[in-house]
């Protein structure tokens, strides 16, 4: 009965990772294979991919004071289990202004709105008494984001890091035993993978003390586009006829405009070649748990 419970959640586990990482895998190899579109042949309502100079009104991103012309920044609060795959809070904020695109010596306007940007970001983080840029500080005072007490001591974070070894090494131990006595690469990679996880991030221990000058976990990021770069944008093109304008909008088919700078072509490659992986890992355990099932 538990083995039969153990097989039906990891063929749940198995359906989403698989429906999740085949969409995006989708989605992101369909931008890379996509070919920039010839702007004089664009139709109304269609979906196309652009080249070109990005230009517009010049602004200040929040954290590192980068000039640019577009900006968006996030920030991430982990749960008391120091994941960063088990988010507590999330906050995004980006510049209002729509930007322009340069392409073949006609001006494209490109929507901000539903706008997704693919490009290396700037990343800080921030564990409990650790300080942090103070840019950053007067933003999240400025927003009202003020950051919950946390606890954070050398008994403590000691505590932590025996804990998390004693479990990492527990889980793959068992592994092992499991796969000596019950050859299934499958399911031993499952738990190894489990046990190592386990050992490297671990959880937090619970707050038995509060002190004003510690901070939670949470992860800045800031994405800039900045004047004059080469990027591509894919989109669905409308035309203005007040204006004579094209416009470049949301893409139900992507669920966003996407835009990304010329030397960032390696950071779509990277994530389609992620969300591959967590398509093939959701359908080996989709198989695995199917065979499981059946026998």
């Amino acid at each position: 009965m538990a083995f039969g419970f153990t097989s039906l959640f990891a063929f749940v586990i198995g359906v989403i990772f698989a429906y999740k990482g085949g969409r995006n895998f989708h989605k992101y190899h369909r931008i890379t294979s996509m070919s920039v579109s010839n702007i004089k042949n664009v139709e109304n309502g269609q979906l196309v991919k652009l080249y070109g100079k990005a230009t517009g009104r010049i602004l200040k991103s929040p954290f590192s004071g980068t000039e640019c012309i577009f900006y968006k920044i996030t920030i991430e609060e982990a749960t008391w289990w120091k994941v960063r795959a088990f988010v507590k809070y999330f906050w995004e904020f980006r510049s209002s202004n729509d930007y322009s695109l340069e392409s073949s010596n006609r001006i494209v306007k490109v929507v901000s709105t539903d706008l997704e940007l693919i490009a290396p970001p700037r990343e800080w983080s921030s564990e409990c008494s650790v300080e942090i840029p103070k840019s950053i500080i007067a933003f999240e005072k400025e927003k009202c984001l003020f950051p919950d007490i946390c606890f954070d001591t050398r008994i403590a974070r000691t505590t932590l890091r025996v804990f998390i070894i004693l479990i990492g090494i527990y889980v793959i131990v068992e592994s092992l035993k499991s796969l000596v006595m019950h050859p299934n690469l499958v399911s031993a990679a499952i738990i190894l993978a489990l046990g190592w996880y386990t050992y490297k991030k671990g959880v937090i221990p619970f707050l038995v003390k509060k002190n004003l000058i510690d901070r939670p976990f949470r992860t800045f990021r800031e994405f800039t586009i900045n004047q004059n770069i080469p990027i591509f944008v894919i989109g669905e093109a409308h035309n203005d006829i007040s204006t004579n304008q094209l416009i470049l909008k949301k893409s139900d088919l992507l669920g966003a405009t996407v835009c990304y700078p010329q030397n960032s072509v390696s950071s779509v490659d990277i994530l389609r070649l992620r969300h591959l992986i967590v398509f093939l890992f959701g359908l080996a355990i989709l198989l695995y748990s199917i065979t499981t099932l059946l026998v």
